[in-house]
């Protein structure tokens, strides 16, 4: 058996030290200090990813139907009730033009001097009636504002009802990757 003296010992001790020194210092992986975390697999990190990136942005379509919500009902702009006016108006002289040929039809030539009387006459009436046509069209105004305010309630909740789908889509989402991974570890 032989002997050996303790400085012959700590040599050798030294000389394993310094070779696993090198072994260490050329090998890139880091040294395997005791118990390690087992990392996360690609769909758990895709998944985390995913649920940060959903829960940081605002609901699907919720600035659409914020905006439609804020709309305010407009019904008939001015230009658009004068517009009115002009049609009923427009139409209103053209059944006294036919009124009026009628006339010549029926009485001949008799009706030649009365045709400036006619329509002075036709015209005071027409403008009697347009002060009256001027409340319809602002109540037709008012009940197309009560129509664009229903539609515009109907479409926020339309797209409200959009984004819950497209909310309760993101979940699907993001609990199909872990549902795979658990039917991976299962097998």
């Amino acid at each position: 058996m032989k002997t050996h003296n303790l400085n012959d010992l700590r040599e050798q001790a030294l000389s394993l030290i310094n070779r696993d020194i090198g072994r260490m210092v050329s090998n890139p992986m880091p040294v395997y200090r005791g118990k390690t975390s087992v990392p996360m697999s690609a769909l758990t990190q895709k998944k985390r990813m995913l649920e940060e990136q959903f829960n940081n942005s605002l609901a699907p379509y919720s600035h659409e139907a914020n905006s439609v919500f804020n709309r305010t009902p407009q019904g008939f702009n001015e230009g658009q009730k004068t517009s009115l006016l002009d049609i009923l108006t427009s139409g209103q002289r053209r059944v006294g033009d036919t009124g009026w040929k009628l006339m010549g039809k029926q009485f001949g030539d008799r009706t030649g001097s009365r045709q400036s009387g006619f329509y002075n006459k036709f015209d005071k009436n027409l403008n009697k009636g347009l002060d009256l046509s001027r409340v319809g069209t602002d109540a037709l105004s008012n009940d197309a504002k009560g129509l664009e305010s229903e539609f515009n309630s109907g479409l926020g909740n339309s797209l409200n009802a959009l984004g819950s789908a497209e909310k309760a889509k993101r979940v699907g989402l993001t609990n199909r990757p872990e549902g795979r991974e658990r039917a991976k570890m299962a097998i």
